[in-house]
């Protein structure tokens, strides 16, 4: 065994080549993510269908869907609007027992998710997951969390009778221009696409710059997972309540709550 011996970090020097891949397979680093030709093996997961929990109300084709944003005012007319609130405000919400039964499979639950919310909050991270939706992070004055969701704004995903299509379409517009215009190259972590940034293969250089893809989702039609850090970005974004099974997602709320579809997504100066 090595005798012990002294040195400060200012002395140490990199270790690079076959010498640090062996370190890294050893230490249990995928070798997907740092073998060019595992990773080149390996393509990303292409999006060819909608999810099936809770479909139709993510997308504004259940039963209720017409109960959304309607206000009751006197001698029982009806007025549509928004609720301001916040990241802390939504996260306190209980989660009701509701929203686990299979009766809310066509239904939507409490008073959230009849509610169109507006908040003001920072976009901190972007995914495109398997059943075609846009993942956003908001984050909160706190640094809590919670996750906006913005469907793909066509069939099968979003059918052409929901209410919620065109406002869709128009938020989904809104994250290509503003959050995935000039993204960097992406690179597979998996089968999930990630900026070349997050994988530093050996050894390093070409094998890296071999491994670059384009951009996802452009003009093409195409469309594969993805997941990127974005610049944190202020924004007011207005969406219909939905509670949403807890499985580990990225920035989750404790309660599961998300706006889910975000119709809407406007900067904040």
């Amino acid at each position: 065994m090595p005798g012990k011996s002294k040195w400060h970090v200012k002395d140490l020097s990199p270790i690079t080549g076959d010498a640090a891949l062996k370190r890294k397979l050893a230490a249990g680093i995928s070798p997907a993510l740092v073998v060019p030709e595992a990773a080149a093996a390996m393509p990303a997961q292409k999006v060819v269908k909608p999810g099936t929990e809770r479909w139709p109300v993510k997308t504004g084709s259940d039963a209720d869907v017409g109960e959304v944003g309607a206000n009751e005012q006197a001698k029982g007319a009806l007025d549509f609007g928004f609720i301001g609130t916040t990241v802390e405000e939504l996260r306190s919400i209980p989660r009701p027992s509701e929203a686990d039964t299979r009766t809310s499979e066509d239904h939507r639950v409490s008073e959230v998710e009849t509610t169109v919310w507006q908040i003001e909050a920072e976009i901190i991270t972007l995914k495109q997951e398997a059943d075609g939706d846009y993942h956003l992070v908001f984050q909160g004055d706190s640094g809590d969390t919670m996750i906006g969701e913005v469907p793909t704004p066509r069939p099968p995903f979003v059918k052409k009778d929901s209410p919620f299509l065109g406002d869709i379409t128009t938020a989904r517009k809104w994250v290509d221009k503003n959050l995935l215009s000039g993204a960097p190259d992406f690179t597979a972590i998996g089968a999930t696409l990630a900026p070349a940034g997050a994988i530093k293969m050996a050894p390093h250089g070409a094998a890296v710059a071999a491994a670059k893809v384009a951009i996802p989702n452009k003009a093409d039609g195409n469309q594969f997972t993805f997941k990127t850090k974005i610049r944190a970005t202020k924004a007011r974004i207005t969406g219909v309540g939905f509670f949403d099974r807890l499985h580990g997602q990225t920035g989750v709320a404790p309660n599961g709550i998300e706006l889910h579809p975000v119709l809407n997504i406007e900067f904040v100066k």
